[in-house]
């Protein structure tokens, strides 16, 4: 089966950037001489049209290179990489990037209250500044993002949050749904 670069889904390939910094890079060395793996994960961004570039930001790096929080206070580790793999389900970009099938991958259950059936406007979404901006920058509703968390497709991602996918819709929650 050939996959098009061009028929990628736009959050493929942050989930197959994360896989890659761990399955397509050899071991690395830590400060003290301890070979191990790390994991770049957690990225946030958005892709550009018209530059035809993903910007990523806001990364986690776990790292298993012999010093505890190496990268800082959200590096977890090998717990961390452990977290990530349990939660990666291999997509499209991860097999045009050639990685190998994530065996650690495990399906996640979502629990029927997130399916309840509460009326969409008693589902509170919180607006900050981040939210705001991306509104603006990609002209979605409020109410779309309400009909995502009570409608859309769910998927619990290793650090607990939540992804509610809802047509061309991405919305991501921590486990109370705000």
């Amino acid at each position: 089966e050939e996959i098009s670069r061009h028929a990628l889904d736009e959050e493929s390939v942050p989930q197959a950037f994360s896989h890659w910094t761990y399955a397509g890079v050899p071991y690395l060395e830590g400060p003290e001489g301890h070979r191990g793996a790390c994991l770049v994960c957690d990225v946030q961004g958005c892709f550009s049209v018209s530059q035809n570039t993903y910007l990523l930001i806001d990364p986690c790096i776990h790292s298993d290179l012999g010093r505890s929080a190496l990268f800082g206070r959200t590096d977890h580790g090998e717990t961390g990489i452990t977290a990530f793999l349990a939660g990666h389900k291999c997509n499209d970009a991860c097999r045009l990037l050639g990685l190998p099938h994530n065996v650690a991958f495990k399906e996640e259950r979502i629990s029927a209250m997130q399916r309840s059936s509460r009326r969409t406007s008693q589902i509170t979404v919180i607006k900050t500044n981040h939210f705001v901006e991306r509104q603006e920058e990609r002209g979605f509703t409020t109410r779309e993002c309400q009909e995502a968390v009570k409608d859309g497709e769910k998927e619990v991602r290793p650090d607990g949050s939540i992804r509610h996918l809802q047509s061309d819709l991405v919305y991501v929650t921590d486990p109370s749904c705000r």
